[in-house]
């Protein structure tokens, strides 16, 4: 009797995992502050590579035609004084939004990576703001904002050095 119920135990266990880590419903979906996070990974690496139009891809539509823009990215690449030695952490999450009959039709949020180290003994972070869903206007869909500012030494304060997009 014991082995029995030993048995009908481990059987509702695995059926329980088994249906949690299968997943229902949209196999698309992704956790927002997730995403939040990992663009602040890919924004981090691609300043590190200075890669240009890396950066300009995450841009939203709307950021991304102003004729401004590739000045902008021009400039905030070479913002950092020194060799990026590496961060001390990633903050990312989904602020606001817009629900419509039980659906998001519009999904904020914003990340920054915070602690990035150079060779120079500077601070620095760099923050963003993005939209990551917007029904009734979709070039306004990706980051409308990504600035950087330094640690003001002898302060806790950080001044903003520079920044590509805007918000409206």
């Amino acid at each position: 009797m014991e082995l029995m119920k030993k048995f009908v135990l481990i059987m509702l266990v695995i059926s329980l995992l088994s249906t949690m880590l299968t997943g229902c419903g949209d196999s698309d979906y992704q956790i927002p502050d997730v995403v939040i996070s990992e663009l602040g990974k890919k924004i981090y690496t691609a300043y590190v590579d200075k890669d240009a139009e890396a950066i300009k891809e995450m841009l939203s539509p709307k950021i991304q035609n102003r004729k401004k823009t590739d000045k902008e990215i021009e400039a905030f690449l070479n913002i950092i004084d020194g060799n990026i030695e590496g961060y001390k952490e990633l903050r990312g999450s989904a602020g606001g939004g817009k629900i419509r009959d039980g659906e998001y039709v519009e999904r904020t949020g914003s990340g920054s990576v915070h602690e990035i180290t150079t060779d120079t003994g500077k601070t620095y972070m760099i923050g963003f703001v993005v939209c990551l869903k917007n029904v009734e206007n979709p070039d306004e869909e990706g980051i409308s904002l990504i600035n950087i500012q330094q640690e003001e030494e002898d302060s806790d304060r950080m001044q903003l050095l520079g920044r590509i997009g805007k918000i409206e």
